[in-house]
Order: C-alpha cells, then sequence, then structure tokens
C-alpha cells in the first residue's frame, strides 16, 4: 500500500510536467500496476499494464526492449486470471522483441519463459511446461554466470528470489516420471554439486550449465525460433527511425522508409500471430507416451507367459505394473492363473513417491525406510497374499518407464526387505530371455576397470582390488584389463569373443534425454557414449548372459 501511494503521488507529479504520453509516466504507470498484481487487484494492474505498454509502443516501436516487457507484464496477469492462452500470445509477443539482444533481456526472457510454462501447465500441456521451464532456468544460469563479481549474499539472495524455477521444472519432470532429469535439476541449483551432475571437466565454471533439452524438445524448440525469427533487421532499422521522428529529425525520405518498415513488420506481425495459435494448436495434441508404455510390458500374452513360468515348475511369478492417469495396477502371472489388482494412486503421486525414495537413499536419509515402506505398501502390499500362496521363490518383474526407477530389492514391509524374501528378476518382453541355465565356464569372462583419475572424474582406487577378488583369486578366470589396457579397441575385441559373463568398473555418465553426452569413462580417458553402444557394431553384447556394471549412475 505504501508503495501504492508513492507511485501515485509519481503519477501526478509527472502527469503535471511532462503529460502522460511520456516514457515517465508509462514507466510510474507500470510500476504501479506491478505493486498492485500483489495487493490482488488483478483487474485493475492489467488494465494499467494495457495504457502503459500502449504509450511505450506508441513511442518506441513495437519490438523496443520496454515494450517487450510491458507485453512480458500482461502476459503474466493473463495467466494470473486463468487464460491461459492469451498469455501464450502475448508472452511470444514480449519474446520476439526481446530476440534482437538476448544477452541484454535475459532476465526479461526470465520471465516471458516461466509465464508460458505456467500457461501450458494450466492447459494441461506438460511437455511444453517443461520445455519452457528448462529455457527459464537455462536463463537464470546465465544470469548467475553473468554475475559472478557479487557478494557471497548478493549471490545467496539472488539464488533465494529465484529458486522457485528449478523447483517447478523438477516438479513438472517428476509428474511425468522424467526422474533423473528432475535430480539433475535440483542437483544444478545446487552450485556445489554442478559438475557431479552436469559437466565433464571439474576445471569449467559451474555456473555455465545447462538444462540439457531431449531431441524432441530440440525439435520443438527449433519451431519456437522460427516464430521469433520476425524480420529483427526491420525491427532494428524502424527504432531508429522512431527515436529520430520523436527528435524532430525525420527527413521526407526517412518517412516514407519508416511507413514502408512499418507495413512489413506489420505483415510479419500478423503471420506471427497465425503461426502462434498453430502452435497452440498442435499442442493440444494428446501424447502417446503412456499408451506406448503400457503395450510394451505387453500385457495381452498372458497365456504364452504361464506356458513359460511352467518351466520353472512353480518356482516363479511375473508382476507387471502398469501406471495410468490416476491409477495403479498391478497383475500378477502365474502358471495356472492371473490377478489384477487396481490401485487408487495417480501417476504424477506415483512418480513423486519414486523420486523422494530415490534421493532419500541417495542422502542416506533416515526417511529413506519409511520412504521405501510407501512404495512397498502401494506395488507389492495389494497382491503380496496371493504371491505368497503361489510359494514362488522368484518373482520376475515386467515394468516400463519411470518404473523402471522403482529399487524393488530395497522396498521394505516394516520388517524386512522384499529381496530377504524372493529373488528378483527384471523381464523385458523385447529381449524374450533363455530361461534355461546357461553354461558359464570361468573361463569365457572379460572385465574391465579404472583406477586413476581423468579430467572431471576422481580415482576409484578400490577397483583394482575388486577385479583381483573376481578375477585373480575369485570364480571367474577371464582376462581383467585396467586403465591403459582397457580401450575402445581392447573393448570391442573381447565381445566379439562372446564372453558369457562381462564385469565394468568405471565411472558413467548420464545426462538425461542425451545419449551422445552419456558415456561410460574407458581407461584411457575417453568416453564411449550410449549412441556408439547402441549403433556401433563394435559393441554388441549378444552371447553374454550376465553383465555387470560397477559405476556410478548406472542403476539410472
Amino acid at each position: 500500500e505504501r508503495s501504492l501511494a508513492a507511485y501515485d503521488e509519481a503519477l501526478s507529479r509527472v502527469r503535471a510536467s511532462v503529460g502522460e504520453n511520456t516514457i515517465d509516466f508509462a514507466s510510474a504507470l507500470n510500476n504501479a500496476a506491478w505493486a498492485r498484481r500483489f495487493t490482488g487487484d488483478l483487474e485493475r494492474s492489467e488494465r494499467e499494464f494495457q495504457q502503459s505498454t500502449a504509450i511505450i509502443e506508441r513511442i518506441l516501436g513495437p519490438l523496443h526492449r520496454f515494450t517487450a516487457i510491458g507485453y512480458t507484464n500482461l502476459g503474466i496477469l493473463a495467466q494470473l486470471r486463468g487464460r491461459n492462452e492469451d498469455a501464450v500470445r502475448l508472452s511470444m509477443q514480449a519474446l520476439s522483441g526481446m530476440m534482437r539482444d538476448r544477452r541484454a533481456t535475459l532476465d526479461e526472457q526470465r520471465w516471458a519463459f516461466e509465464t508460458l510454462s505456467n500457461a501450458f501447465k494450466g492447459m494441461g500441456d506438460t511437455r511444453r511446461a517443461i520445455l519452457f521451464a528448462k529455457q527459464a532456468v537455462n536463463a537464470q544460469q546465465e544470469l548467475r554466470a553473468n554475475n559472478k563479481e557479487l557478494s557471497k549474499e548478493e549471490i545467496q539472495d539472488f539464488k533465494t528470489e529465484w529458486r522457485r524455477l528449478y523447483e517447478n521444472l523438477a516438479s513438472l519432470l517428476i509428474s511425468e516420471g522424467r526422474l533423473s532429469e528432475a535430480q539433475a535439476v535440483l542437483a544444478m541449483e545446487k552450485e556445489e554439486e554442478f559438475v557431479d551432475f552436469i559437466r565433464r571437466d571439474a576445471t569449467e565454471d559451474l555456473s555455465d550449465s545447462r538444462a540439457m533439452l531431449t531431441d524432441g524438445e530440440e525439435t520443438v524448440q527449433e519451431s519456437v525460433e522460427t516464430l521469433l525469427s520476425r524480420p529483427i533487421a526491420a525491427a532494428t532499422e524502424v527504432a531508429a527511425l522512431t527515436e529520430r521522428k520523436n527528435a524532430g529529425r525525420l527527413s521526407g525520405e526517412d518517412k516514407e522508409r519508416l511507413e514502408q518498415l512499418e507495413e512489413v513488420l506489420d505483415t510479419a506481425y500478423s503471420e506471427f500471430m497465425d503461426d502462434v495459435d498453430a502452435f497452440l494448436e498442435n499442442s493440444a495434441e494428446e501424447s502417446s507416451d503412456i499408451q506406448r508404455e503400457v503395450d510394451a510390458i505387453n500385457l495381452s500374452y498372458t497365456a504364452d507367459m504361464q506356458d513359460e513360468l511352467r518351466v520353472f515348475e512353480g518356482r516363479a511369478a511375473m508382476l507387471q505394473v502398469a501406471s495410468l492417469g490416476d491409477t495403479t495396477h498391478l497383475f500378477l502371472t502365474v502358471p495356472e492363473a492371473a490377478i489384477h489388482r487396481e490401485i487408487a494412486i495417480p501417476r504424477a503421486e506415483l512418480s513423486r513417491l519414486i523420486f523422494e525414495a530415490l534421493t532419500a537413499i541417495e542422502e542416506r536419509s533416515p526417511e529413506a525406510q519409511t520412504r521405501l515402506k510407501a512404495l512397498y505398501d502401494v506395488l507389492v502390499a495389494p497382491i503380496r497374499a496371493e504371491i505368497d500362496e503361489t510359494g514362488a521363490g522368484t518373482l520376475m518383474l515386467n515394468l516400463q518407464g519411470f518404473l523402471r526407477y522403482v529399487p524393488f530389492a530395497a522396498l521394505y514391509d516394516g520388517e524386512h526387505y522384499l529381496i530377504e524374501d524372493y529373488a528378483l528378476s527384471l523381464f523385458t518382453p523385447a529381449a524374450r530371455t533363455e530361461f534355461e541355465a546357461a553354461d558359464r565356464e570361468p573361463e569365457k569372462s572379460a572385465g574391465f576397470g579404472v583406477t586413476a583419475a581423468h579430467p572431471g572424474f576422481s580415482p576409484l582406487p578400490g577397483v583394482a582390488q575388486e577385479m583381483q577378488m573376481i578375477f585373480d583369486t575369485g570364480t571367474l578366470a577371464g582376462s581383467a584389463s585396467l586403465d591403459d589396457a582397457f580401450t575402445r579397441d581392447s573393448f570391442s575385441t573381447a565381445l566379439k569373443a562372446r564372453p558369457a559373463i562381462v564385469h565394468i568398473a568405471s565411472h558413467f555418465k548420464l545426462v538425461p534425454g542425451r545419449e551422445t553426452d552419456s558415456f561410460l569413462l574407458l581407461g584411457d580417458g575417453s568416453p564411449l557414449n550410449l549412441a556408439e553402444i547402441r549403433k556401433g557394431r563394435n559393441f554388441r553384447f549378444g552371447g553374454v548372459d550376465l553383465l555387470t556394471l560397477s559405476a556410478c549412475q548406472t542403476a539410472r
């Protein structure tokens, strides 16, 4: 209220001295509107923003930075008032003006991207909400990198004010089951943990990190960039001519040129808004990811599965889990029966339970057991009696999507961990397992390890002893290659010999959604990324019966 009283006084004085059709008046009105939104008078706040923006646009032109700020504020108000599509249009219009100077408008971009994220979330389009939330975080990250000269206290205030950007993005990712990305974003906000999650090189400036876009998000981002790539050169020239016009220095030739350019910009703006409408319409398309997830666990082949389970003579049961919008479904299959249980827990809530359990485990939190009990109560308890009745000692798990993050072995019933009662096996229909016991000859094995430090990675001195225990004094008799002997060529050569057992102890770097940036560290310090493993003919695991990855982040 005191702020508004001061701004009202400012408006009165500016009106008396230079009049209402001035930048000074528009600036004071904009500030009054910003303060007024916090009093809850959103209608008047929006009305004042409209008046202020109209004055600025009339004087400085449609693509001036101050005009963009006005449209950013109008987008925020539209979103707060529940008009999400209006908020998208206004924010996109604001961004089109900011793109003339991306570096100078990072602060405004942060607001516009946050508004776009909130608007798409309000429209039920979580995917686009995530994309723009990442853009907001990245603008904040760049601002952090540009403000290294701030004091420790100022940096802390800066982080505290904008922490919500990271928390909102993480929350959206969790709701979609994208747990590794959520963990990376929250770690990014904790400056001291940047390197562990984002950068390969520990010598890099920590605040230069970014929220990585997945390939699908990059495709959408390219369409956004196309939207925003209006005739910037024309807009810049219009701004310069408008400034000369306001100063009374516009020649007849300049006037004609200004009229031509404004006509070009009017046409471009009309096309831009048509494109924004098309962008909004496309955003309403339903994602098919969940349907693909359900299809992948192949619930339709129960009879075939029952035949395969008979091989075990009652010693194994299959548990399939499907998480839909509002419910979670458990399917238990044994040789002579199939049982279904429906649990009233929404997909987003189950994803959050899993995220909280993983976080508690990694932080060695005393809450870990409580979190694991909560997961047990949803995923096992409703069907535990039937599992016990089967007499099965092995529980085969058919899981897809974020359910693969569940640490089933560690689920806790209040007295025991699940691994104490059952042997657990992950089953993937896409790679039908041969259930007969393999001929595991000790000589048909190979081991690889890294002990030395490399840029961005700490040494692993325990790996040498690990390899010695397994290959020299243990049960395997194959070769073990450490450090410089663990190269791309030696690894490929060993796999071509089709070993039955492969043990790898190294570092692994996961950048969620980016297979070219996610890699296994080889002994010579070079990366072997997931794209090479997936596509390269030299790194096939055909014939491998047991693969052990003893490295950080491989569980994810």
